[in-house]
């Protein structure tokens, strides 16, 4: 969850440039710590986007579709869900620090990622049963709602740990800093996933609320 990666791009810069800079960085006394470039969304404010996608399931009947959806293929990436959905916290942290006057401080905290929310889909075939099609869309509207919870805890983790970041006290030194900021964001994301389990207790699983087929 912390933005712990230096990349430094000196290949092809001359070498007066590149001494130049050096002598810029240790006048300034700013060190960047940024993550990997390919990242899908970078947000200064705590915000992370939220993005949608699908399984098709195939059936006419309850059984049918229950079976399509058991036989999806969920890979190996830690999320959280129902069995039947998941929602992915698939975002992480990379910062900007400054050290200046004896001391070091955040000046920039992003999160980059997206979180991403993955739900069944049925195309009804022509001439399916309207009992079914009726209990399909009351299953999904059930589902999206116990999902939603998950979409929340990771958006409410996220703003909690720019947050917390960008109000850090300073620290005597930028490793200081780093080691003590890592360890908070461990900390919040920890007290999130752990309301994860406890509201997938609490519902089990959406099966309170409905979301079972």
């Amino acid at each position: 969850m912390s933005g712990k990666k230096i990349l430094l791009g000196i290949i092809g810069v001359p070498v007066g440039l590149f001494i130049l800079l050096i002598v810029i960085t240790l006048i300034f006394g700013e060190r960047q710590f940024v993550s990997e470039e390919n990242v899908l969304h970078d947000s200064s404010s705590g915000e992370v986007p939220v993005s949608i996608i699908y399984y098709d399931v195939e059936g006419n009947t309850v059984q049918q579709l229950q079976n399509s959806i058991a036989g999806h293929d969920w890979g190996v990436v830690p999320a959280h869900g129902t069995g039947t959905a998941r929602v992915v916290w698939d975002y992480d942290v990379s910062h900007r620090l400054r050290e200046e006057a004896g001391s070091c401080r955040y000046v920039e905290v992003k999160l980059n990622g997206s979180i991403v929310e993955e739900l069944p889909r049925w195309q009804a075939p022509a001439g399916a049963d309207s009992a079914l099609v009726a209990r399909w869309n009351t299953f999904i509207t059930n589902l999206e709602t116990h999902e939603q919870e998950h979409v929340d805890l990771g958006l409410q983790a996220a703003k909690e740990i720019h947050d917390t970041l960008i109000n850090f006290p300073p620290q005597p030194t930028c490793d200081e800093l780093t080691a003590k900021g890592d360890a908070r964001t461990d900390e919040i994301y920890d007290k999130y996933e752990q309301r994860n389990i406890e509201y997938d207790k609490r519902t089990n699983h959406g099966v309170t609320q409905g979301a079972a087929l």
